[in-house]
Parts: C-alpha cells; sequence; structure tokens
C-alpha cells in the first residue's frame, strides 16, 4: 500500500518557529558501542517543534492534556483540500464550497508546503474559516504551517479550535501529496498532563483491496 510521510525530520538543523533557538532540538550520546557496548541518546525539544499536535491544554486553562484526547482524532479517513492558490490566510471564503463534513479530519495544503525554512508570511487559518469549521463539527484539522494563526496577539485560532475540542495537527508536509481522501496515522505520544506532542504522521492511500 502507498503512503506518504507526511512529518518533518527532527534535527538541530531543522527550520524552526520564528528562528526561536529555544524551539531547536538536540540529542546527546549517553553510551557508545566503543565505551559502553550499546549506542543510547537523550533528545531535549519544545513539544511545539516539528509536526506535531495542540491540545486543548495549549491555549485553554484547564483544557485536556494531550494524553486526555481521543486518539480517533488521530485515525481514520482524511480529506486533503489543495489551497496552494491562497496566498495570506485562509477565510471561510476560500474553503465554504469544500465537501467538509461533521465528523471529518481535514487537512490543508497550502505554497506553506513548498517551502522548508521558516516563512514568517506562512499561510494561517483566519478566525472566520475557524468558526465556521467548528460549525461543521469536523473531528480534527491539520495544516502545513508551524502554527494555525500567525500575529494574533490573544490566540483567536487557537482558542475557537480547540476550545471546539477540534484536534490541530501542525506543521505536516503535503508537498508530495495530492487533493483527495486518505487514511491518516498520526497518533501522540501518551505524555501525561502535558499541551503537545510529537507525531509521526502519514497518510496512506486508499486500496480497493
Amino acid at each position: 500500500m502507498k503512503y506518504y510521510d507526511i512529518s518533518r525530520s527532527i534535527s538541530p538543523q531543522m527550520a524552526v518557529y520564528k528562528n526561536y533557538e529555544n524551539k531547536r532540538p538536540s540529542s546527546k550520546t549517553e553510551a557508545d558501542f566503543d565505551t559502553r557496548g550499546f549506542f543510547e541518546n537523550s533528545f531535549c525539544s519544545n513539544l511545539h517543534t516539528g509536526t506535531h499536535i495542540d491540545a486543548p491544554a495549549h491555549m485553554i486553562k484547564g483544557g485536556d492534556s494531550i494524553d486526555k484526547i481521543d486518539l480517533n482524532h488521530f485515525y481514520g479517513k482524511a480529506k486533503v483540500f489543495d489551497l496552494t492558490d491562497v496566498q495570506g490566510a485562509i477565510y471561510r471564503k476560500d474553503i465554504e464550497k469544500l465537501d467538509i463534513k461533521k465528523g471529518d479530519i481535514v487537512l490543508f495544503k497550502t505554497r506553506n508546503s513548498f517551502v522548508e525554512e521558516f516563512d514568517p508570511e506562512f499561510v494561517y487559518i483566519e478566525e472566520d474559516a475557524a468558526q465556521y469549521l467548528v460549525d461543521l463539527g469536523i473531528k480534527t484539522v491539520g495544516i502545513d504551517a508551524m502554527s494555525i494563526e500567525r500575529g494574533k496577539a490573544h490566540h483567536p485560532t487557537h482558542d475557537i479550535i480547540l476550545g471546539a475540542k477540534i484536534a490541530v495537527i501542525e506543521d505536516i508536509r503535503l508537498r508530495e501529496v495530492a487533493e483527495g481522501l486518505y487514511i491518516l496515522t498520526a497518533l501522540p505520544l501518551k505524555l501525561e498532563g502535558l499541551e503537545a506532542s510529537f507525531t509521526r504522521a502519514v497518510l496512506w492511500e486508499l486500496t480497493t483491496d
């Protein structure tokens, strides 16, 4: 079965949000074959680096942590929509004619997927589009940006979507993925009490077998 790995590779050289050094991951070799007979590393990173999932606790005081989210949000049929013509932000007018229904997993492919470094003008989801997705009752939204919004002091898009307990997957990579219907697997780590998690997001082509 053909699949697409839509995750960003994690390394100290990777692109990170606003090029903040505190978001850049690092690793340390704790044991090697020459001295210990085995290989072992420790790893340190901000949880919002690379392809990751935001839990409500990220923006909603008292919201669910990542270990509390129903895993059905991260597995199942997913609709990829090609919005590569959108330049600044995704507004309701850009998505209201799309085939989006209650319970859908929705992934937006934009021009972000064709830029590997951090772009301060990345395409994001505007408030009216966020509210439209909430009103439709979708299950999960994913976007190929390091954040679902930019330049908003009080994070309204996050508040609208996470406040409705819609799952958010950020920084997926959709350059090689055509618009269409797929199976998504993007399970978070079971990080107790934390507000986000890395994920290895994969899209699997549907087959008739």
